[in-house]
């Protein structure tokens, strides 16, 4: 099998690997809607987690596995930032459900605010997000005696 082919046959595989992803992560956001109306029953840590396993036809115990692949990442990115946003629990408390660092939680949050971003202004265009850098404070001058 020459290299061309072999390049063809994996960048369609990778087109259909994202199509699937990006389907599934519309799918999730379009259905969490219902659960998030409620500002008195948020949806529940469990509920999240089988919403989005379902949608990615993945068992929920693989979305805090040790491991990841290519379905598996996005999907457990998917389910810790809608943990986050919805269910009023810390990065920290997040990250040990799903065996990951508060930073990753964090950063999947941020890629989620990111793609729905996107897909609301229908291009790869910035995202809303901005970083305020801390505001720099000079330093304390010690007094001479």
């Amino acid at each position: 099998m020459s290299n061309e082919k072999r390049n063809a046959e994996f960048r369609s595989a990778k087109a259909t690997r994202d199509a699937f992803v990006a389907a599934s992560k519309l799918r999730c956001l379009e259905e969490i809607r219902p659960l998030c109306r409620s500002v008195v029953n948020p949806p529940s840590i469990n509920q999240v987690m089988d919403l989005v396993a379902s949608e990615f036809n993945l068992p929920i115990i693989a979305l805090s596995a040790p491991f990841g692949n290519a379905i598996l990442t996005p999907a457990r990115q998917l389910a810790m930032a809608l943990v986050y946003k919805h269910c009023k629990k810390s990065s920290t408390q997040i990250g040990k459900l799903f065996n990951r660092n508060h930073s990753q939680v964090i950063r999947a949050y941020q890629k989620l605010l990111g793609y729905q971003n996107r897909q609301q202004s229908g291009g790869p265009g910035e995202t809303l997000l901005r970083f305020v850098p801390r505001p720099s404070v000079p330093p304390v001058q010690k007094a001479v005696a």
